[in-house]
């Protein structure tokens, strides 16, 4: 009878001991875990900006793509109105000729004492 309490005490002592070498891997576990969920957490915020960041640079790229069609049509447009300028002139958006001399003078200059 002594001999099998010793022998139930040994192996009460073992399992003792494989159950806090358990323990002890369940917490190292469940900290590498927590570990892993915030620094997870962190990349997800991570991806949020840059996703963020990302949609403002492709707006910025819309404006300044359109900004840089509209230079190359204005550019067009001074070329054309330079070598072509009765094409692109409309009585409204163009400025009115330099005034020119007149081809017939004035009645009262003109008078001479001519019969």
């Amino acid at each position: 009878m002594i001999n099998e309490r010793d022998i139930l005490g040994t192996q009460l002592i073992r399992r003792n001991d494989e159950l806090s070498l358990l323990y002890e891997k369940i917490k190292i576990q469940q900290s590498t875990m927590n570990k892993g969920e915030t620094q997870y957490s962190q990349r997800l915020e991570d991806i949020r900006i840059l996703k963020l960041e990302i949609k403002k640079m492709r707006r910025e790229k819309n404006m300044l793509s359109r900004s840089v069609a509209n230079i190359e049509d204005l550019r067009y447009n001074r070329t054309v109105r330079y070598y072509y300028p009765h094409y692109t002139c409309h009585p409204l958006w163009c400025p009115p000729p330099p005034l020119q001399a007149r081809a017939v003078p004035h009645p009262e200059r003109t008078a001479e004492g001519k019969d």
